[in-house]
C-alpha cells in the first residue's frame, strides 16, 4: 500500500516567487492554498544523490500471483490488466468464488519469448509528455513526464528511451523505471534515463515498456504530508527544506522524496531523489537540492511516496 502526493513548490523566476499550491494526487483531486514561509537562505545541507533505481524484475512465463487476504478473481484480473475468463482458462482447477490465501494463480500475460506484455487498455491510460535530452556529465540525460490519464491507480511504470540520428536510425536504447512506483489517476510523475558516452542525438523516442494496475486508493489509508516549505535558488540550482510526516500505523515508514526542476517549456531539466526511513506520525525535517542540466530553472516540484513496511 502506498500513497503518493505531489506538491508544487514554486514557480521560480529571477524576480521572485509565487504562493505554494499543494495537491494530493489520486482520485478526487482538491487543490488548496497553504501558508508558505518567505524564501530564505538555507545553511548548506548534505543531500544524497541516489543512483538510478534498478528496473523491477520482469517475470518469465508463467507469471504467478500469490493470493493474499482480500484478493478476488476480479481484483487480480484488474491488477494485471487481463480478463477473468483468461485467468479461469489458465487455471482450470481454480474456484473463482473461493480464493484461498497462499494459492498460486497463473496470469496469462506473457509473449512467447517469456517477456511480459503491456495490455492495450492499460497503455492507453499513460501519456508521455515533454520528452527532452540534455548534456550531462559524460553523456545525455533524457527526461519525460509520465501522466496517468485513466481512472485506475498504476504502478511500476518502465519506459524505453531510444536515441535517433539525423537519418531516423536508432543509435542507443535503454530502459528505466519512473522516479516513483505509484501513479494515481490524473497525476504525473517524472522519469529519466542516462546514456553514458553519448554526446548528441537528433531525437528521442520514449515508449511504455511495462506497467500494471495498482490497488484502489483508500481515503483513510496512510498519508504523507509536506509542510513548512522554504526554498533558495539561482538559475541552475534550487534547494528546498521543510518537514515531512508519514501518517501510518507502522512504527517507521520508508519514504521517497523527489525534487524536479523544470524549464520554461515544461520539460524536466533536473531530478534529485532521496530515500529514507522515518518514524511514523512525527514531523521530520528534510532538505533536498536539485541541479539543472538544461538551462535556467523556472519551476520546481516535490513528489513524495510512502511505502508501508508491511506491504508492497
Amino acid at each position: 500500500m502506498r500513497t503518493v502526493i505531489f506538491l508544487s513548490l514554486i514557480s521560480l523566476f529571477l524576480a521572485g516567487c509565487s504562493p505554494v499550491i499543494a495537491v494530493e494526487s489520486g482520485s478526487g483531486l482538491t487543490p488548496f492554498i497553504t501558508d508558505t514561509a518567505e524564501a530564505q537562505q538555507l545553511e548548506p545541507v548534505e543531500t544524497v544523490q541516489v543512483e538510478q533505481a534498478p528496473l523491477p524484475t520482469q517475470i518469465p512465463t508463467p507469471v504467478v500471483h500469490i493470493v493474499a487476504l482480500g484478493d478476488s478473481i476480479s481484483s487480480i484480473a484488474l491488477q494485471y490488466g487481463v480478463t477473468i475468463d483468461a485467468i479461469i482458462a489458465a487455471n482450470p482447477d481454480i474456484q473463482p468464488t473461493v480464493m484461498i490465501v497462499g494459492d498460486q494463480v497463473v496470469i496469462p500475460i506473457t509473449n512467447g519469448d517469456n517477456t511480459p506484455i503491456l495490455a492495450d487498455a492499460l497503455a492507453r491510460e499513460i501519456d508521455l509528455m515533454n520528452p527532452a535530452c540534455f548534456p550531462h556529465l559524460d553523456g545525455l540525460l533524457c527526461t519525460v513526464l509520465v501522466r496517468n490519464k485513466g481512472a485506475n491507480n498504476l504502478k511500476d511504470v518502465i519506459l524505453d528511451y531510444e536515441l535517433m540520428n539525423d537519418a531516423g536510425e536508432s543509435i542507443a536504447m535503454v530502459s528505466a523505471p519512473a522516479a516513483l512506483r505509484g501513479l494515481g489517476p490524473g497525476s504525473a510523475i517524472p522519469a529519466s534515463a542516462f546514456f553514458d558516452g553519448v554526446s548528441t542525438a537528433a531525437d528521442i523516442l520514449v515508449t511504455v515498456n511495462w506497467a500494471r494496475y495498482g490497488e484502489p486508493a483508500e481515503n483513510d489509508g496512510p498519508q504523507i504530508v509536506l509542510e513548512n516549505i522554504t526554498t533558495t535558488f539561482d538559475e541552475l540550482y534550487a534547494q528546498a527544506a521543510g518537514t515531512i510526516t508519514a501518517e501510518t500505523d507502522d512504527a517507521k515508514a520508508d519514504v521517497t522524496l523527489v525534487a524536479v526542476a523544470f524549464n520554461d517549456q515544461g520539460a524536466v531539466i533536473g531530478i534529485r531523489r532521496q530515500d529514507s526511513a522515518i518514524p511514523s506520525n512525527t514531523s521530520v525535517d528534510f532538505s533536498i537540492s536539485v541541479f539543472s542540466s538544461g538551462g535556467p530553472i523556472t519551476d520546481v516540484e516535490l513528489y513524495a511516496e510512502l511505502i508501508e513496511r508491511n506491504g508492497e
